[in-house]
């Protein structure tokens, strides 16, 4: 569906002026004069409407969910999603090591590809390219858990109002330095409808700086989703990738599918992600 430019401006222009010389030339005789102009500047203004919905955007880029972005872990031994947003009908073709997927988006932008399954390993570099690419670097393959809960879970290990910090939490932030145990935590968020992107959210690679990262009201990242990492790290000798998403205070039912106000702002952009499990405190 094409038009030029100047027959846009032809189209806008000729109705409003059309409608102003019948205007001028008739008068206000009557009601039905004027319905006719009032209809003829609201077809003008329809028309415009309906030009802004048929010609897509020039600027229309692929776009990625924040999920997916530079330092990601991706699920092991499962196909992998991957996902986002493009000017419609646009061919989409995203490439991971060896394997690549093609696909082209639906009428509003929406586009997803799955990729063949990895075994643990990388470092991996993610493209995806449409009418422009983008890169994504330093991705592994792993283990993927989704860590949320009230005030047990977003507990971070140094010090937070109300609550003690955890023992030795001086060493134990000075000691974790895991490079391939990437961190993203969500920013507390309430929607009363599907969300399809978190906010503000990035991974993280795990270092004693990182670790005490402050996001939304938290003082750090969560202590147990972290421990819980770690010892799964140290057991299974693969990269660990961490989704903390909590908020504390809050009844478990804010966080429960399909219309908690919690699950529909902070869960539901995670549910396309490949992941091995969910833990709750």
């Amino acid at each position: 569906m094409k038009y030029t430019t100047t027959a846009i401006s032809l189209l806008l222009t000729a109705l409003p002026c059309a409608a102003a010389d019948f205007f001028l030339k008739n008068g206000d005789k009557d009601m039905r004069t004027t319905r006719m102009f009032n209809s003829l500047i609201s077809a003008a203004i329809l028309s415009a409407g309906l030009i802004g919905v048929l010609i897509p955007s020039a600027s229309a880029e692929v776009r990625l969910p924040r999920l997916l972005s530079d330092n990601m872990v991706l699920q092991r031994d499962l196909p992998i999603p991957i996902w986002g947003w493009a000017g419609p009908n646009e061919k989409v073709t995203v490439r991971l090591g060896k394997s690549s997927a093609s696909t082209t988006a639906a009428a509003d932008g929406q586009w997803s590809v799955k990729l063949p399954k990895l075994a643990a390993g990388g470092p991996y570099q993610m493209t995806v390219a449409g009418a422009n690419t983008l890169t994504l670097s330093n991705i592994l393959i792993g283990e993927v858990w989704v860590c949320s809960g009230q005030s047990n879970m977003e507990k971070p290990i140094g010090p937070h109002p109300g609550q003690q910090p955890c023992v030795n939490y001086e060493k134990e932030i000075a000691a974790a330095d895991y490079p391939q145990i990437r961190l993203m935590e969500v920013p507390p968020e309430s929607s009363h409808v599907p969300v399809a992107d978190v906010t503000n959210a990035e991974w993280l690679v795990c270092t004693p700086q990182n670790i005490v990262v402050k996001r939304g009201g938290g003082h750090g990242y969560s202590a147990c989703a972290y421990f819980f990492g770690r010892e799964l790290h140290k057991e299974l000798k693969v990269p660990i990738g961490l989704i903390a998403a909590s908020v504390g205070g809050i009844p478990c039912e804010h966080f429960t599918p399909p219309s908690g106000d919690r699950w529909l702002g902070m869960i539901h952009p995670l549910t396309p992600y490949g992941i091995r499990g969910v833990i709750w405190y």
